[in-house]
C-alpha cells in the first residue's frame, strides 16, 4: 500500500523514527543527498512535500476496482518532521584549547561549553596548511557547531568521522587521550570521545599512508587461499634469456 501511496497513514518517518521507504525514494528521485535533506531541515525547510487530500483520495479510487481486500479510504496525517530549535550558547563559555601534532602537523582544536557542560562548538585551527584546506576544516567545525547546538548527539559525529583517513596523519603528540590517527578529523573526535564522552575504547585503525587505499595488512591479503608467486622483476628476467643461434 506504500508503493501505491494509499497507505493509512501518511508520515515521512517510520515507527522506528528513521526516514520511511517512501521518503528515501522521493529524495532519491530527485537526487537529493540525505545531508543536503538535513540541512534544509536545519534551515527551516521542509524538503519532503506535504500529502495533498485530494490526491490521496483520488489515487485510493482509481486502484480500488482492481484490489479484492481494500482498505477504506486513508485519513491524511500531515505530521511535519521535528525540528529542534538551536540552543544558543551564553555569550561567556567554557571550554578549553587542545594543543597537539598529527603525524608533525600542528593543530589547535578549541572546544565551547554549555553552562552544563555539554559540548556546543569546536573550532579546528591548523598551523601551517594552505588557505583552502583551512577554510574547509573552519567551514566544517561550523557546521559541526550547528548540528549540536540542534541537538544532534556527538556520539553520531564520533561514529561518523573516526577512521577517516586523510593527510596529515601518523603519530599524535601533545595530547595523552590520543596516541594515532589517521586524519586530523579521526584524532579530532577520538579526542572529544573520550573527554566528552568517556569513551577510550575505540580502537586505533591500522596504520595507512593518509592519500592511499589498498596498502593495509587486510587489502594485501590474496584473493586465493594460497599465496601467488612473486612476479619477477625485470633484471632477473633478463637474466633468464638465453641468446640462442643457428
Amino acid at each position: 500500500m506504500e508503493t501505491g501511496g494509499i497507505a493509512p497513514a501518511f508520515s515521512p518517518l517510520n515507527q522506528s523514527g528513521e526516514l520511511s521507504r517512501a521518503s528515501r525514494a522521493y529524495l532519491a528521485a530527485r537526487s537529493i543527498p540525505i545531508e543536503t535533506a538535513f540541512a534544509a531541515l536545519l534551515r527551516g525547510e521542509n524538503p519532503l512535500p506535504e500529502a495533498d487530500v485530494a490526491a490521496h483520495a483520488a489515487m485510493h479510487d482509481a486502484v480500488a476496482p482492481f484490489i479484492d481486500a481494500m482498505p477504506a479510504r486513508p485519513e491524511i496525517h500531515t505530521a511535519p518532521m521535528p525540528v529542534r530549535p538551536r540552543r544558543e550558547l551564553p555569550a561567556r563559555r567554557a571550554g578549553y584549547t587542545q594543543k597537539a601534532a598529527v603525524g608533525g602537523h600542528k593543530l589547535y582544536l578549541r572546544t565551547g561549553e554549555y553552562d552544563d557542560g555539554q559540548l556546543g562548538e569546536i573550532f579546528i585551527a591548523l598551523h601551517k596548511e594552505g588557505p583552502a584546506f583551512r577554510g574547509l576544516m573552519d567551514n566544517f567545525a561550523v557546521a559541526v557547531s550547528i548540528g549540536l547546538q540542534h541537538g544532534v548527539p556527538l556520539a553520531d559525529f564520533v561514529t561518523a568521522f573516526t577512521f577517516t583517513r586523510f593527510g596529515a596523519a601518523g603519530t599524535v603528540e601533545g595530547d595523552p587521550a590520543v596516541s594515532h590517527a589517521t586524519s586530523v578529523l579521526d584524532y579530532a573526535f577520538r579526542h572529544l570521545a573520550a573527554n566528552y564522552l568517556g569513551r577510550r575504547d575505540i580502537p586505533e585503525a591500522e596504520p595507512e599512508d593518509g592519500d592511499t587505499i589498498g596498502q593495509g595488512a587486510r587489502d594485501r591479503a590474496p584473493l586465493l587461499p594460497l599465496d601467488l608467486p612473486a612476479e619477477a622483476s625485470p633484471r632477473a628476467r633478463r637474466r633468464g634469456f638465453r641468446v640462442v643461434s643457428k
